[in-house]
């Protein structure tokens, strides 16, 4: 899922037992409506402040629909894409499983590595309120790129299987678990430690904030 600046909010069905498509909610009002963006894995999203948003397909490419508006274009080339995020100078961020963590810096050219260690990195998530940039280990650590600026680092969170991550405009950052004992974990102002918001225990796949 991701949540666009004028209030739209996408969530990506991935392809399957259904069609793949994305789906949008303009306004963030009414019902989700399919864009008709054709039948693929689609797994990640992100929105930068300019109204562009980003898609990612598993074992496929990045897409971008320029300004919220039309269709989704291929950008990137085939990697396992399973995190993306976007902050508040535009740049893009997205993560590979058992990869790296790249960048295109700005919202223009490519997709550049960033020559992190190769990890499972799922959710990431960027700060509005100080421009970090964090990114999650699956069943490890959660990493943080400090005013995104030199490499990831670890934060020393417990051990939990984070599928996805968002960031509000105040700095709050969430964290949401895969799994049967899992749960959704805040880091308030993006200070100090993740603690559990008492959330029941479910299987969270995507999470969406509105941050810019």
């Amino acid at each position: 899922m991701c949540a666009a600046p004028n209030g739209d909010v996408y969530v990506a069905r991935e392809q399957g037992a259904f069609p793949g498509d994305i789906y949008k909610q303009s306004g963030g009002v009414g019902d989700f409506v399919a864009l008709g963006q054709g039948n693929l894995r689609w797994y990640v999203m992100g929105a930068v402040p300019n109204g562009d948003i980003y898609a990612g397909v598993y074992s496929g490419g990045i897409y971008k629909q320029t300004g919220g508006v039309g269709n989704f274009s291929v950008l990137e080339v085939n990697r396992d894409w399973f995190g993306m995020t976007g902050d508040a100078l535009g740049n893009v961020y997205a993560c590979v499983n058992s990869g790296d963590i790249y960048i295109r810096t700005g919202g223009s050219g490519n997709f550049v590595a960033l020559g992190q260690t190769h990890r499972t990195w799922r959710g990431m998530c960027a700060s509005p309120k100080n421009g970090d940039i964090y990114c999650a280990d699956y069943g490890g650590d959660i990493y943080v790129r400090f005013g995104g600026v030199g490499d990831f680092v670890s934060i020393g969170f417990p051990s939990m299987a984070i599928r996805d991550m968002a960031a509000t405009m105040n700095g709050d950052i969430y964290a949401a678990g895969y799994g049967a004992a899992t749960n959704i974990v805040i880091r308030t102002r993006g200070v100090g430690n993740f603690i559990p918001t008492g959330d029941p225990n479910r299987s969270y796949v995507g999470m969406a904030a509105r941050a810019y």
